[in-house]
C-alpha cells in the first residue's frame, strides 16, 4: 500500500512537469502596433483684392498741383480727370481650383469716359469693359494644387478727356451743373454717375488639372 502511494505521488509529480512543460512551449511573441491618422483641412489660399479704388475724392495735374476736389470726400469725376486700379489674384491652394470673374455692377450715365484694360482694349464703354472682363479668365481653365500662380494682374484705367471745344464744354457743363452733393435728395442716385463693382471668384474643382503654372 505504502509503495502504491509513492507510485500515485511520483505519477501525479512526473504528469505535472509534463502540464508544465507543456504549457511553457505555448508561450510566443507578439507585437503590436497603434495605427492612427489624422487629417488637416486642405490650404485654401487665394488672395483677391476686395476693394476697387478706381475713383477719387481729388486729382492731380501734370505739375502735381491738385485742380479738382471734392467738397465732401465722394468720389468724383470731372473733365480733364482720369484713374486707374490694378487687382492681382495670388495663392497657393493645396486643392485645384477655377477662377471667373463677375462684374456685379458696372454704369456710366456720364457718358464722357473711356476705359482700358491691361493697355490692350483701349477706348471702351463701359458694357464693352464689362464683356472683356467677365471673358479674362477661361471656365474650363482647372488650376492645379500647391502650384503658386503666375502673375495674375490686371488694371482697369479710365479717362475723362478735356476738350477745348464749344460744344464739347457745353456737354461737360451741363453734366456738372446736373451734380447733386447731397446724399439724402432723392435724386441723388439718378445723377450723372460712374459705378464698377467686380467679384472674382476661386473655387474648388474635382476635375482634372489643364492649366501648366510650371
Amino acid at each position: 500500500m505504502k509503495r502504491k502511494s509513492i507510485f500515485l505521488i511520483s505519477l501525479m509529480f512526473i504528469t505535472l512537469m509534463s502540464i508544465y512543460g507543456v504549457s511553457g512551449t505555448m508561450a510566443k511573441y507578439v507585437s503590436s502596433i497603434d495605427i492612427s491618422d489624422e487629417a488637416r483641412v486642405a490650404k485654401w489660399d487665394i488672395g483677391i483684392t476686395r476693394e476697387i479704388d478706381l475713383f477719387r475724392d481729388s486729382y492731380y495735374n501734370e505739375q502735381g498741383a491738385k485742380m479738382v476736389e471734392s467738397g465732401n470726400l465722394d468720389a468724383i469725376v470731372a473733365p480733364g480727370t482720369e484713374g486707374e486700379y490694378t487687382f492681382t489674384i495670388t495663392g497657393v491652394p493645396e486643392t485645384n481650383y477655377t477662377l471667373k470673374i463677375e462684374v456685379l455692377e458696372a454704369l456710366d450715365t456720364v457718358g464722357r469716359i473711356t476705359y482700358s484694360l491691361d493697355g490692350i482694349y483701349n477706348n471702351l464703354d463701359i458694357k464693352t469693359l464689362k464683356f472683356i472682363l467677365e471673358n479674362l479668365l477661361r471656365e474650363d481653365d482647372v488650376y492645379p494644387a500647391n502650384k503658386p500662380l503666375k502673375v495674375n494682374q490686371h488694371t482697369i484705367s479710365w479717362k475723362w478727356n478735356f476738350y477745348e471745344n464749344d460744344d464739347m464744354d457745353n456737354l461737360d457743363t451741363s453734366k456738372g451743373e446736373s451734380a447733386i452733393t447731397d446724399h439724402q435728395d432723392k435724386n441723388y442716385n439718378d445723377q450723372p454717375m460712374v459705378k464698377l463693382k467686380i467679384k472674382v471668384i476661386a473655387e474648388q474643382s474635382t476635375k482634372e488639372a489643364n492649366v501648366n503654372l510650371n
